[in-house]
């Protein structure tokens, strides 16, 4: 079976400034870091195991979870407790995590590339569904909890309608279609970024040295860019002027 217990009873009483950055360290003893992104003071260090990037990710206003490199664990935290607040057995190692806007879901994506959709409140798995042919990479939402972004290995992006995976009368472990899938990366894509606008744009970043800008309610490619490096992190701007992207070697 695989459930996400969180007590919602606990409320994290610690006084934090409005923006936070979280980040992660991939080591034999990895922490992930809260820093106040004005000042770049360093808030807490969540003690973790080896994870990757996009293995760890903010729950609602109060949690953080991350998922384990080794196990099939989720580890979760509230903001003003180092330690872990409660671990969470899931049914395979998860590649990726991300959640809902709202908090009220979570989404995980695992090494064969399979994808999962838990009630944060219940803990109860809504569904879990065959979504790629290899690891998932990275999972993203629409500010508005309505799209589920999911890039892997397999070098596809797939556009998942949430109001479908999250529907109570199909069972747990009944297919879902996704409502777009985008072919035009040549090799495994690592990394997506989504903005929060009425009309959502995702922006990808692949092995195939390329940049990709799509917009999501059409499918439409419209953007896309050519790099002399493989690239493995993007990030856009809350404007969508600026696009920031990283390669595997500590470089922007």
């Amino acid at each position: 079976g695989s459930r996400v217990a969180v007590d919602k009873g606990r409320k994290s009483t610690m006084a934090r400034p409005s923006e936070i950055v979280v980040s992660t360290s991939i080591s034999d003893h990895s922490t992930v870091f809260a820093h106040d992104i004005r000042t770049g003071a360093q808030l807490a260090a969540y003690k973790a195991s080896p994870g990757r990037p996009n293995q760890a990710c903010v729950l609602g206003s109060d949690y953080l979870v991350a998922a384990d490199l080794r196990k099939p664990l989720l580890h979760i935290w509230s903001w003003d407790r180092e330690n872990t607040l409660s671990r969470s057995i899931t049914s395979a190692r998860l590649a990726s995590v991300c959640a809902s806007p709202d908090g009220i879901f979570l989404y995980g994506g695992t090494e064969e590339g399979e994808m999962l959709a838990w009630e944060v409140s219940t803990g109860s798995l809504v569904r879990k569904w065959n979504a790629h042919y290899s690891a998932v990479s990275k999972l993203s939402v629409s500010g508005s909890g309505s799209w589920i972004l999911s890039v892997s290995k397999d070098g596809l992006v797939r556009v998942w309608d949430s109001s479908v995976v999250l529907n109570a009368a199909f069972q747990a472990d009944e297919a879902v279609s996704p409502s777009c899938t985008w072919k035009a990366h040549s090799l495994a894509v690592c990394d997506i970024s989504v903005t929060n606008g009425p009309f959502p744009r995702a922006l990808t970043v692949s092995l195939d040295r390329t940049c990709k800008l799509w917009c999501i309610s059409t499918g439409e490619l419209l953007s896309s860019v050519s790099f002399p490096t493989a690239l493995s992190s993007c990030c856009l701007d809350e404007l969508e002027r600026f696009a920031f992207l990283g390669k595997q070697v500590s470089f922007m």
